[in-house]
């Protein structure tokens, strides 16, 4: 029987089940005291539409559990079920599965734990690291409720509730009165939904591996949806990255709506609230998300956070909101974009901070070429002798105009055919911290035998794998290679002479060494660098005039960045900032070519981009340069 959005809606305010009366238990399928998984998957199998997994076991110790289409899983008071020790070793392998069901209600009976082994899956001696041994997926699903659960200790997400190959989405889903804890990557992850409501839940002591938040919302692809997504009176304590926040960098298949009502974040030592709704580059998300009486409580880190609000994007509105920020020192709200769009779309209602008279209400980073518009409504400060006043929201985007000339600022397209080194040796000295996206550049002799030195230095004790591929100047496929030692060589002899780009990706920190000439980096994207101080050199052509260098550092990540000129004088430095910034410097007409240097330091995630017509190339010695 298929429930129609009325039936099931009835469904959700009535413990009364509308199935058939059908019962099994889970003692009559003889459950094993070491593995249980069988007796409880034959009941689940059984097509009954009632399931009782009643006490008759101290630990219900299993694998996988697969649920089915019209059931009612019934925990009884009491129950507990724990993932077996040593088991799931697959980075993808969860406890409870709901994938392409419909018609589901899993609840619980009262004090029901459901727990898997969080310890061991972070210890990379026994298990192969991973984010996803999640608890509870529910993929591609139509109708199911959730209630009346405690699920813990997961190696992934408490719940993780997406799309699968048939519809990419999870649609009437409600969760209720879940307690959701002391997982490693989140309390609950909503990658794409319609019709979801969570209430009355808890999510808690989240820590691991980022974004380690109660729930965040991140699609992954531009096919997913988040619709009618209401998340009401919940509770979101002590998570190691945020309460809950919104991370989305794909223009979904429709306009996101996201409300949260009635919540109270508090303790979470990182930040509370954060929305990163960009969407696509090439394209806005459009949508709406309302925050309705929120209480927000921290003791440190940010309580509020923006990133990419995009002018004709994503709305977001707060209405009848507090913050408690007095035991910090810190802004209570931080702003930031990583795009040239202006910066618009925040209403914050009559949002009420209560926190010192002398400390800062909004950190704004550098906006590069953006333009910061007035936020709609009203931001209240209410100090420690409980006075009140508002906060000038008109004067605070009067200091953010933007910067027209750097709206469309571009990097010329790598191009290395017909590049030769300048120099008979090469400098190998850096120390260069790579992450993210990377080309390393090395000129080679046909014939000339080569060795090139690969260190990670920082990889959080988890194995490493970083596939390495090696092309030519005209992109054809050389070699490849995996790193997967902390220091590894790589060696071969070119055929021809080429500029070869080493191409890898990482979350990680990696550092190429190499004692010949003719070294670089490509930086017609950002040359993405973690915690390091570096000295760059670049080829300024003979006639150009105009010099625009990109400094880029991470939310809240502060960074530097300082243009020398041939002779050594500065000619423009940044503010130490996170945000965009840029270096501009203007040479006399027809100069001739020179060797020019820009100095980066930066406390975390930065990065470097050198501005068209500029070859976009970095060397870290002048003896480096191919040109």
């Amino acid at each position: 029987m298929k429930l129609s959005r009325f039936m099931f809606l009835a469904l959700l305010a009535c413990p009364v089940v509308l199935f058939a009366q059908e019962v099994v238990k889970v003692s009559s399928y003889n459950p094993q005291t070491q593995d249980a998984t069988a007796a409880i998957q034959a009941a689940l199998d059984s097509g009954a539409a009632k399931v009782l997994v009643d006490k008759v076991l101290p630990e219900y110790r299993v694998t996988t559990l697969k649920f089915r289409s019209n059931q009612e899983v019934i925990f009884q008071r009491g129950v507990r079920v724990r993932a077996i020790k040593g088991a799931h070793q697959g980075v993808n392998d969860c406890l409870l599965l709901a994938k392409g069901v419909q018609n589901l209600i899993v609840r619980g009976e009262g004090d029901v734990r459901i727990e898997m082994n969080k310890s061991d899956y972070q210890d990379s001696k026994l298990y192969r690291p991973s984010e996803h041994r999640h608890l509870f997926p529910i993929i591609g699903c139509d109708n199911v409720v959730v209630r009346d659960l405690t699920l813990a200790s997961s190696g992934g997400d408490g719940l993780y509730i997406s799309g699968d190959e048939t519809k990419n989405w999870s649609s009437n889903v409600l969760i209720e009165n879940v307690i959701s804890e002391n997982h490693h990557r989140q309390g609950c992850s909503i990658i794409s939904a319609e019709h979801l409501k969570i209430r009355k839940c808890i999510f808690r002591d989240t820590k691991g591996t980022p974004p380690a938040a109660g729930i965040d919302l991140e699609p992954n692809n531009t096919s997913q949806k988040l619709v009618d997504c209401v998340i009401e009176d919940c509770k979101f304590v002590g998570n190691a990255g945020g309460g809950f926040g919104a991370g989305i960098n794909y223009t979904l298949s429709a306009p996101v709506s996201i409300t949260f009502r009635n919540c109270i974040v508090e303790e979470n030592p990182n930040m509370a609230i954060s929305f990163w709704v960009g969407g696509s580059k090439e394209k806005l998300l459009e949508g709406d998300i309302y925050c309705i009486d929120c209480k927000i409580r921290q003791k440190q880190g940010i309580p509020l956070q923006f990133n990419n609000i995009r002018a004709g994007g994503v709305r977001i509105h707060f209405q009848d909101c507090e913050i408690d920020n007095r035991n910090s020192d810190l802004a209570a709200i931080l702003l930031n974009t990583q795009f040239p769009d202006d910066v618009d779309g925040i209403d914050f209602g009559n949002l009420l901070i209560r926190q010192k008279a002398s400390q800062p209400v909004v950190d704004i980073g550098a906006l590069g070429a953006a333009k910061l518009y007035p936020p709609q409504g009203n931001i209240i400060i209410e100090n420690e002798t409980d006075e009140r006043k508002a906060y000038d929201l008109v004067a605070l985007a009067s200091k953010h105009a933007g910067d027209e000339q750097l709206r469309n600022f571009l990097s010329t397209p790598l191009d290395t055919k017909g590049l030769k080194p300048v120099a008979d040796k090469g400098n190998p000295q850096n120390t260069l911290r790579l992450r993210g996206e990377h080309n390393f550049l090395q000129y080679g002799k046909a014939g000339v035998p080569m060795t090139l030195t690969f260190t990670v230095p920082w990889h959080r004790d988890a194995p490493i794998h970083i596939p390495v591929t090696v092309r030519d100047s005209y992109n054809t496929f050389v070699a490849e290679f995996i790193l997967t030692e902390e220091q590894q060589t790589f060696s071969f002899t070119p055929k021809y002479d080429s500029v070869f780009a080493f191409h890898f990706r990482t979350h990680w920190i990696v550092n190429v060494s190499s004692p010949y000439p003719g070294q670089g980096y490509d930086c017609s994207k950002r040359l993405g660098l973690m915690s390091c101080e570096s000295d760059f050199y670049f080829v300024v052509p003979t006639g150009l005039e105009k010099i625009n260098i990109e400094i880029w550092g991470d939310m809240g990540e502060k960074v530097q960045g300082q243009l020398y000129s041939a002779d050594g004088e500065l000619v423009d430095q940044t503010d130490y900032n996170f945000g965009v910034m840029f270096l501009t410097a203007t040479r006399a007409q027809n100069a001739s070519e020179e060797i020019w240097r820009v100095h980066v330091k930066g406390d975390e995630d930065h990065a470097v981009r050198l501005g068209s017509p500029l070859q976009p190339i970095l060397f870290t010695s002048p003896e480096n340069i191919i040109k």
